[in-house]
């Protein structure tokens, strides 16, 4: 959520249409919430460290490395290679921030936190269908036969 939350800072130096504004000023926004509400659970509870994401160093590795690349990929584009790669980027991320947080929700000793997991895996996987609905809505191919 932590990186999320300001995935709408790239679009303050990139020309966009305005439809993918509006969508990833809803993520940033959604996940922003998000990740003060996971902040605070972590305030209160001292027994979660959400700091140790409890990864082998080669995992902690890979992901920085892929997220050097994603950023540098799209500090570079621009137009339409742009949105596909911000999207697609999107996708990903959402999926698996929906996915985590449902696979939590059942391991969750507190009602209050399994309860905000799971609204929160319901709320990404919608944003995530947002992101497929843009990708398909403006992606084309030829005709059949053409």
């Amino acid at each position: 959520m932590g990186d999320e939350k300001n995935v709408s800072k790239i679009l303050w130096i990139k020309r966009d249409r305005p439809e993918l504004k509006v969508l990833i000023k809803e993520i940033s926004t959604r996940c922003g919430d998000a990740h003060k509400r996971l902040e605070a659970f972590g305030k209160a509870d001292q027994s979660l460290n959400l700091k140790d994401l409890g990864l082998p160093a080669d995992e902690m590795a890979t992901r920085k490395a892929i997220s050097k690349f994603k950023t540098k990929t799209l500090l570079a584009d621009k137009g339409k290679e742009f949105e596909v790669q911000l999207l697609l980027s999107q996708n990903e991320a959402l999926t698996y921030g929906a996915h985590l947080s449902k696979i939590l929700v059942p391991i969750e000793t507190q009602p209050d936190r399994a309860a905000f997991l799971n609204e929160l895996s319901s709320e990404l996987l919608r944003l995530q269908q947002k992101v497929c609905d843009m990708i398909v809505t403006n992606y084309s191919w030829p005709a059949p036969g053409s």
